[in-house]
């Protein structure tokens, strides 16, 4: 079985609510899975711990950490200077792309690294 992780950005201060009481409706998250490949290229470069460090949060494996709109400049120095590192990993490029548009939303970024099963297709 595959597990994934995700990457959720509400798309209004209403979304962003309506995920604080997890009561989200269709359409309200802008969603990227992370493979678990790709959350080992992730994990790999330690920018976890450098997050966790800097916005005193919790990003990790089995865990979910809401991120907010105040904590982005900082957020984006991190993953700017782990790209700039580490810039063959694609993965660090799709997270990082992600960002943007959470900035442009001004809302939040729930990483959900909670591994969700699927079974065989």
């Amino acid at each position: 079985m595959a597990k994934i992780r995700k990457i959720s950005i509400p798309i209004s201060m209403d979304a962003l609510n309506r995920l604080n009481y997890d009561v989200c409706e269709s359409g309200d998250l802008l969603e990227i899975i992370i493979e678990e490949s790709e959350f080992d290229s992730l994990l790999k470069t330690g920018i976890f711990i450098e997050i966790n460090k800097q916005l005193d949060v919790l990003v990790g494996d089995y865990e979910d950490e809401l991120i907010s709109f105040k904590d982005f400049e900082a957020l984006g120095k991190i993953l700017y200077d782990f790209i700039c590192i580490n810039p063959n990993n694609k993965v660090l490029h799709k997270v990082y792309l992600i960002y943007e548009i959470a900035c442009i939303l001004k809302t939040g970024m729930l990483i959900s690294f909670t591994p969700i099963n699927l079974g065989s297709v």
